[in-house]
C-alpha cells in the first residue's frame, strides 16, 4: 500500500479484479516485488 500509495480496499480491489497477484500466508497476504514495479511503471 505504502509503495503505490493506495487504501488497503484499494490493494483488494486490484487483487479481486487482478491487477496484482498476492499469496495468502498465515493471514496475511504477500505480493511479488516484481509487480509491484510493473504497476508503479504503468502510473
Amino acid at each position: 500500500m505504502t509503495m503505490l500509495n493506495i487504501t488497503k480496499n484499494t490493494l483488494k480491489t486490484y487483487r479481486t479484479i487482478g491487477i496484482l497477484y498476492g499469496k495468502k500466508i498465515g493471514g496475511i497476504y504477500y505480493y511479488a516485488y516484481q509487480e509491484i514495479q510493473g504497476l508503479l511503471q504503468k502510473k
